[in-house]
């Protein structure tokens, strides 16, 4: 529109098409009950059941979910104060778990690496080795689901019988190959760890292999002791020779 079209007047007709709001009875008593104001309405209430909960019984607001970064498992094997490692064994695991109250949904991911001790060059050896070339761990991943049920009655007419999904679906799977490297000095490992363990659970214990104290002080009633640590302690009652310093 330019600027002598919009100072020009208006024709009649235009004019008079236009609404004009009537006013006249706007401080007149009314009935409110035969208005239809939006602010007079009410809307239809639907239970808190309904609203939550639908067909088969699915609720949607159970969830939960696990993060664990770093899982480390050290066996060691030794006696006295020598304590030497045998196995490390590093993990990680993840995973969801959703509407276990009716339609259980379970999805989860660990990763798994070990080591075995090489006690001649007092290093780290791999038993389960890393994958992508030492980039990442060994995957493995596990999924379970709770079906609904279903109608297994076969239709009329239909000649294509159709099975119906299992209850309880569990699915074990990895995409990584597994490479595990068994060496004699693994062998040797594996073998002092089982003997290790044998020995813990055994219900004999040989007292010989406990350590044993360098000195050992017995009190010899109604008569005094005197220990020195540059000679042999003995009691002062006694004949003996040499001084106690």
């Amino acid at each position: 529109m330019t600027i002598t079209a919009a100072m020009t007047a208006k024709p009649k007709d235009e004019a008079a098409e236009e609404e004009k709001t009537e006013v006249g009875n706007l401080w007149s008593t009314m009935n409110i009950y035969a208005c239809n104001y939006w602010f007079l309405g009410v809307d239809s209430a639907s239970e808190v059941t309904e609203r939550f909960s639908d067909q088969d019984g699915r609720n949607f607001g159970e969830s939960f979910e696990v993060d664990v970064k770093v899982i480390q498992v050290t066996l060691e094997s030794g006696l006295g104060h020598r304590t030497v490692p045998l196995l490390l064994a590093e993990s990680s695991l993840s995973g969801t778990a959703k509407n276990w109250s009716s339609l259980l949904h379970l999805c989860s991911d660990m990763t798994l690496e070990v080591n075995y001790f090489n006690e001649t060059h007092a290093v780290w050896e791999p038993l389960i080795e890393r994958v992508e070339d030492g980039k990442r761990r060994w995957n493995l991943k596990l999924e379970m689901k709770n079906n609904p049920v279903q109608d297994k009655s076969p239709v009329p007419g239909d000649d294509f019988v159709v099975l119906p999904e299992p209850r309880t679906a569990i699915n074990i799977c990895s995409k990584d190959t597994m490479n595990i490297t068994v060496s004699k000095c693994c062998l040797n490992v594996l073998t002092n760890l089982a003997k290790a363990f044998s020995e813990g659970t055994a219900s004999t214990f040989d007292h010989s292999l406990k350590e044993k104290a360098p000195f050992t002080i017995r009190y010899l009633r109604w008569a005094s002791t005197l220990t020195c640590s540059t000679v042999q302690p003995r009691a002062t009652g006694l004949p003996g020779q040499g001084k106690l310093h």
